[in-house]
């Protein structure tokens, strides 16, 4: 039966023994993957912005105004903004300095343009979405309030939450702000419910919110990038308000 090597190593050496010793032991033959490698467009505060993904042990140079990458290319470690003039990112990947692929990347319409709306870093600023934003389950109501955890100075508004029995959806506490909450407060407070009335219970905890205030322009600035959100989509969803 044919057997399946699934690994994350760039490269993989092999070399073919006889157990029973009948035949030498053949050439040490080293097999490199292949190279995926994947990228992101997005709107920012700061215009454009491309985000390149792939194995980290791969090295990746590239450039944005259409020159050799080989040469010219810069070494990338984090996304970066798209000159208003740049048609194509093209990339070189590279294994322990040898040479695996190239890439000419297209930079969608819209490429490296100005940002959707100009925030000011110093002032306060809301996002208001449209239709509240609901998490759907524990893990992800979890995860949204310790990353909003993270930023230093955001209240949620209109805050609400669905703690239910797994087993029995009639046993339920909603929960419903009347004032805007920091993060870890609305957290303290979902398991102090979960604490007291379902007790030793397995529940779902449903967190949703409709308006996130952030003290500084600065801290939705973070926002966007903790989530690599794009703001032309975020300007679909919802109203920025500054």
């Amino acid at each position: 039966m044919d057997q399946v090597l699934v690994t994350a190593e760039p490269a993989i050496r092999f070399v073919c023994i006889d157990p029973t010793g009948e035949r030498k032991t053949g050439d040490v033959v080293e097999f490199t993957g292949s190279v995926p490698i994947k990228y992101g467009q997005r709107n920012t505060p700061n215009g454009d912005v491309m985000t390149l993904i792939t194995n980290p042990k791969y090295v990746v140079k590239y450039t944005t105004d259409g020159s050799e990458p080989k040469e010219n290319g810069g070494i990338y470690n984090d996304e970066f903004v798209l000159p208003q003039d740049s048609k194509y990112v093209r990339v070189a990947v590279y294994y322990k300095d040898r040479l695996l692929e190239e890439k000419s990347i297209y930079v969608t319409k819209g490429g490296g343009t100005k940002p959707a709306k100009t925030i000011d870093k110093s002032k306060a600023l809301a996002y208001r979405y449209h239709n509240k934003k609901q998490m759907g389950d524990t893990e992800a109501s979890y995860k949204e309030l310790a990353l909003l955890s993270k930023l230093d100075g955001v209240l949620i508004k209109g805050a609400t939450a669905e703690i239910y029995n797994k087993t029995n959806t009639d046993h339920y506490i909603e929960f419903n702000a009347s004032v805007p909450y920091w993060a870890g407060d609305l957290q303290s407070l979902i398991d102090l419910v979960r604490d007291t009335s379902f007790k030793e219970t397995e529940v779902i905890v449903d967190f949703g919110y409709k308006e996130l205030m952030f003290l500084t322009g600065e801290l939705f600035t973070q926002w966007l990038d903790m989530n690599k959100f794009d703001m032309n989509n975020l300007i679909k969803s919802g109203e920025i308000i500054q």
